[in-house]
């Protein structure tokens, strides 16, 4: 489901001033509890697509360590012309991933 979904399928069906009626199941709710209804759906459905796209990133990303050229370049994953201070970018996702310490 994308946001857009979610948002269309937790849109206002009516409004009073104090209350909001939404449409996931018309029920009648503060308009603080309606937004607080609608913030948890949205910040689980983001919790969800993190772990998908940390998944993915675990997956693409070779476990292997990385080993370097008198030039700097990663001969493991084939980044040949990183520049000083850069990093091969399966070193990044493995820190993005909590996997690696911090290093080249």
């Amino acid at each position: 489901m994308t946001i857009q979904e979610i948002l269309t399928a937790h849109r206002p069906l009516a409004n009073a001033p104090d209350d909001t009626v939404c449409a996931c199941d018309s029920t009648w709710r503060p308009n603080a509890e309606y937004r607080a209804h609608l913030s948890e759906v949205l910040e689980k459905h983001m919790r969800e697509r993190e772990a998908q796209l940390r998944q993915l990133v675990r997956d693409m990303t070779d476990p292997g360590a990385c080993w370097f050229d008198h030039h700097g370049g990663c001969q493991e994953h084939g980044y040949l012309d990183l520049k000083p201070g850069e990093q091969c970018p399966h070193t990044e996702a493995k820190q993005l991933l909590g996997d690696e310490p911090n290093g080249r």
